[in-house]
């Protein structure tokens, strides 16, 4: 039998020599890759920051709808034959969306910051598919440039009233999910039935999230009868069918005499509105769409100039069949967007401003095609003749769509919208409506309804601020002040409300920020709180640091003295500390339970202020 060797290798250096390594230019490609999921996570991450440093666990207007029929499904008394009655909502259909909240609502008890962080992966979801569909017919390397893109616009500042809204969060981002998915399936499978099947599920289950799901189905005949020729009349048939079942709850709702609050005829409120139409397209690009829901100049201009950049684009289609299937995706994105913008302003009146939503869809499209279109020049245009004129309409998209993102994407105060009814004084208006007045209300709810009818809901059930796992806020209680006669609030005389550690950048406590309390030489804090009789566990929580201006200190003198009701002062904690970076702090309050406290916040240094950084009494009942 014939031996068999193997090569001995005999030195490292011999080794190395074996290997071969990848050429300079795919170094630069994995830079490039690297560099834009970078960018993907960035933009992500930069809206997780915002989500989980402002607001409160409070729900919050419409959330109350579902909570409330949440509870009433868990009573053991609920005739589920009223389920798609009770679940169609202001001319939605949100059976499945109610459903799905069944479970998330008790799970969380109903914590706004898990369900948005449920909406924020959600959409983290949505931003890959999406760009595995603008980028199926491409190569796979112009999947990376193509997912930041998305990305930016998917986690852009103009979709921050979605985000902080958690109910919200998950209701919108769900339904576009599922358009998303059912779409990329078809698209990608498009031989399959399975696919047709498949994509007709997600349209009813989206379709039963929002009515804005409903225009998916001309979405999807398109697919059927543009791509594949196999089994074609099956997978029409089973999209009509789809269409069929997706429809049937709208159609028996809106009818006179269903007992519904909105018939058919009521949700048509205006003729298609051109000017509203382009202020919608351009939402995605301008400021202070968060207070004006009328025409705004920068966004009818972002919008107008987006229209013109659509057709320069879809003129370069017109001779050329490889870029047609290659932009097709891009376009279909795009052409979903203004279809669902104009059948929005047919039944509401005004721009909403999670309008913004469903354009970023249109400047995704818009500028992925961009990035496609050069790198086919780049790969299959032989001449600088025809290259140069051919680049000039995406290289002017990409750098009109940079330069608005960089101009628009620096605040998110002035797009939020829902965002100033989950303060840290919401919170406490709703955990507090026993002292609150009524007027407090306007706080927690853009319409005037009760606090206390909301409130008994959620401590009934142990849910949102009434939870088993409480946070309790300085900066809320703040809105009831003890010189006017408050059995629980905060005395903050000459103290005040900053960001950071700069004493002058002052905040008014109202703000949906999480702020810092800034102590004075000498100065005193009161914080006067009842923690309930069933807790077991009370933690304050909070961090020292001196004001930047006078951080030449080595030390901040302060300390945080505990008072129960009927008891002497009871000094806790002081102690010096050094001033190079926060020192946090926990104290254990777990002893006086059941009784009326007061958390006094004192400044001992000889010069400059201390500050706290957003003290909070993490709770725990059982």
């Amino acid at each position: 039998m014939e031996s068999m060797s193997l090569p001995i290798i005999d030195s490292p250096v011999r080794l190395l020599q074996t290997m071969k390594a990848p050429p300079p230019d795919r170094y630069a490609a994995r830079l490039f890759d690297g560099a834009c999921l970078w960018l993907s996570l960035f933009a992500m991450v930069r809206i997780s920051y915002v989500v989980a440093t402002t607001g409160a666990d409070c729900i919050t207007n419409d959330d109350i709808l579902f909570v409330t029929l949440t509870e009433n499904m868990f009573s053991g008394t609920y005739d589920w034959s009223h389920y798609f009655r009770d679940t169609f909502i202001n001319g939605h259909c949100c059976a499945a969306i109610q459903a799905l909240l069944l479970i998330l609502g008790p799970m969380t008890s109903w914590n706004q910051y898990a369900l948005c962080f449920v909406g924020i992966a959600m959409a983290a979801v949505r931003a890959h598919i999406t760009a595995r569909f603008l980028s199926s017919a491409a190569s796979e390397r112009l999947y990376w440039p193509i997912l930041a893109i998305v990305s930016w616009m998917t986690f852009s500042y103009s979709q921050i009233s979605i985000f902080t809204t958690g109910i919200f969060s998950v209701m919108w981002q769900s339904c576009l999910l599922l358009m998303v998915l059912g779409t990329y399936v078809l698209w990608q499978y498009s031989d399959k039935l399975w696919s047709a099947i498949a994509s007709s599920a997600l349209g009813i289950i989206a379709c039963w999230n929002l009515a804005l799901a409903l225009p998916s189905w001309l979405v999807y005949f398109a697919i059927a009868i543009l791509r594949g020729a196999r089994r074609r009349a099956a997978r029409l048939a089973s999209i009509a069918a789809g269409t069929a079942i997706a429809s049937t709850p709208y159609l028996f709702f809106l009818i006179p005499g269903s007992n519904c609050s909105r018939k058919f005829s009521d949700q048509f409120v205006n003729w298609f509105d051109y000017t509203l139409f382009v202020n919608s397209l351009g939402r995605t690009f301008a400021n202070d769409i968060g207070s004006k829901f009328g025409s705004l100049p920068a966004s009818e201009l972002a919008g107008t100039v987006g229209l013109v950049l659509f057709a320069l684009l879809a003129s370069l289609m017109v001779g050329s069949a490889r870029l047609r299937r290659l932009l097709a995706p891009c376009f279909i994105l795009c052409l979903w967007s203004m279809i669902l913008i104009s059948m929005i302003l047919v039944v509401r009146l005004g721009v909403a401003p999670w309008y913004a939503l469903i354009t970023a869809w249109f400047w995704s499209g818009l500028t992925a095609a961009s990035t496609l279109i050069l790198a086919d020049l780049a790969r299959y245009c032989a001449t600088r003749r025809r290259a140069v004129p051919a680049s000039i309409a995406p290289c002017l998209v990409l750098l009109t769509v940079a330069v608005w993102t960089w101009q628009y994407n620096k605040s998110y105060l002035d797009k939020q919208y829902y965002l100033e009814n989950r303060t840290p004084v919401s919170a406490s208006v709703m955990r507090n409506y026993d002292i609150a007045p009524q007027a407090f209300a306007s706080y927690i709810f853009k319409l005037p309804l009760s606090v206390g009818v909301t409130a008994t809901v959620l401590q009934r059930n142990q849910w949102s601020v009434f939870s088993r796992h409480q946070t309790w806020q300085m900066q809320g209680d703040a809105i009831f002040p003890l010189a006017d006669g408050y059995r629980k609030g905060v005395d903050q005389t000459g103290c005040t409300w900053i960001r950071g550690t700069n004493a002058t950048s002052v905040c008014d406590f109202r703000s949906p920020k999480h702020l810092n309390l800034c102590v004075p030489t000498d100065g005193v804090a009161v914080w006067r709180l009842s923690p309930p009789p069933r807790a077991h566990s009370i933690i304050l929580r909070t961090a020292i640091a001196l004001e930047r201006a006078v951080r030449t200190q080595s030390v901040a003198n302060w300390a945080v003295e505990v008072q129960p009701a009927a008891k002497e002062t009871k000094p806790v904690r002081a102690a010096g500390i050094a001033m190079s970076d926060w020192r946090p702090i926990s104290l254990d309050l777990s002893a006086y339970r059941g009784n009326s406290l007061t958390l006094s916040f004192r400044n001992l240094s000889a010069g400059g202020a201390v500050i706290f950084e957003f003290p909070v009494i993490e709770v725990q009942t059982d």
